[in-house]
């Protein structure tokens, strides 16, 4: 999943990113920090399941290329037994 030091970035950068939009008094405070906070939640679930794919990705690589490797030492014993 995520680590501490993710989630603190994360954290940091959306301070940085809408820390005016809350400063700014021509707007409630409640609604834009509701608004920020949903944001906020879509884009860690979007990282959390990006990171997902990508393990699951590196797996079926791995076992793709396991699979060619069993398929050419098969067609290898095949070749050379037929000698």
């Amino acid at each position: 999943m995520l680590g501490i030091g993710e989630l603190v970035l994360i954290g940091v950068v959306l301070l940085i990113l809408f820390l005016p939009g809350l400063l700014n008094p021509r707007r409630p405070a409640a609604k834009t920090l509701r608004l920020y906070m949903v944001i906020a939640i879509l884009g860690v679930i979007v990282l959390i399941l990006s990171r997902a794919v990508i393990s699951l990705f590196g797996k079926v690589l791995a076992l793709s290329l396991l699979l060619a490797a069993i398929v050419a030492a098969l067609a290898a014993r095949l070749l050379m037994g037929s000698r």
